[in-house]
């Protein structure tokens, strides 16, 4: 599921004419079909980025809380890579168990990162989702292959710093809002 929503949103940055940015992905907001593909829905908030443009400002930053990405609640400034951050929070979600934002307002993407700089990244996995793989008896371990199957055509891992980079705003030299990041396939 989590395969069809990366490529609708591929599809809607990078296939579409024009770009277009959800600035609203989150578990609610996914639907299932009959085949049991997932599907992005209520494009109730996405924006269509004018040609030559990589950003669509707005007055605010629409959106549910906890997905939205830092830099867009700073300048309210929607890009491909806000999309990107909540599509990420998602998955977070999905793989935590747990909501994006608890009843104190502290955000899922803070708790992983803190599990991430302890050394202890797969406590925050979602126990029905580690597969058993704790078990004292062997046998009642799974093996790769079905651990494989769970988890198909992933690409490794990116080296991740052991904690979680500091927010700066605005941002350093050489990065801008208005860069040019949101290349298409030729």
């Amino acid at each position: 599921m989590v395969k069809d929503i990366a490529t609708g949103l591929h599809y809607v940055h990078h296939e579409y004419e024009p770009t277009v940015l959800h600035r609203d992905i989150k578990a609610n907001n996914i639907m299932i079909d009959s085949t049991f593909q997932g599907r992005l829905g209520d494009f109730g908030l996405a924006c269509v980025v004018p040609h030559g443009k990589n950003s669509y400002t707005d007055t605010g930053a629409p959106g549910t809380i906890g997905f939205r990405a830092p830099e867009y609640i700073q300048s309210g400034k929607a890009t491909t890579k806000s999309d990107i951050f909540a599509f990420v929070v998602l998955i977070l979600e999905i793989v935590t168990g747990k909501a994006a934002v608890d009843a104190q307002f502290r955000h899922l993407t803070d708790w992983v990162w803190h599990h991430h700089k302890e050394g202890r990244l797969l406590n925050a996995v979602d126990s029905q989702l580690t597969m058993d793989h704790d078990q004292p008896n062997p046998s009642d371990r799974p093996n790769m292959v079905d651990a494989v199957k769970i988890i198909t055509k992933l690409a490794p891992p990116p080296d991740v710093p052991l904690e979680k980079p500091r927010f700066v705003w605005p941002p350093n030299e050489g990065y801008s809002l208005n860069s040019d990041y949101n290349h298409r396939a030729e």
